[in-house]
């Protein structure tokens, strides 16, 4: 059967149909506080299998392991976080916890 626009339609009454799947049963919404706990714990199950596996999360360092050794020597010897920072082309805070 068509309707006005000439699409087809399964429900020749072209009533709602209240046991078709794409209806809204009140049983299935959820409130925003269930919805943001689904969505923590499953965003948790996703960060656990990769970090088991012992994969870095974030993103990846801006320095490399020698130009951290070689920032904390030079630090070391006085050089201030602007300059190092300036000389790696990074910023200060990322100097400054490689001390931490």
């Amino acid at each position: 059967m068509l309707d006005n626009s000439g699409q087809k339609i399964d429900n020749p009454s072209g009533q709602l149909s209240h046991t078709r799947p794409a209806s809204r049963d009140s049983s299935t919404v959820k409130s925003p506080a269930v919805e943001r706990h689904l969505i923590r714990t499953r965003t948790a199950e996703a960060r656990s299998r990769p970090k088991a596996q012992g994969k870095h999360m974030g993103c990846p360092p801006s320095l490399t392991p020698a130009e951290q050794k070689e920032a904390i020597r030079r630090r070391a010897r006085g050089a201030t976080l602007q300059e190092l920072a300036r000389s790696y082309n990074v910023s200060r805070a990322t100097i400054s916890r490689l001390g931490a």
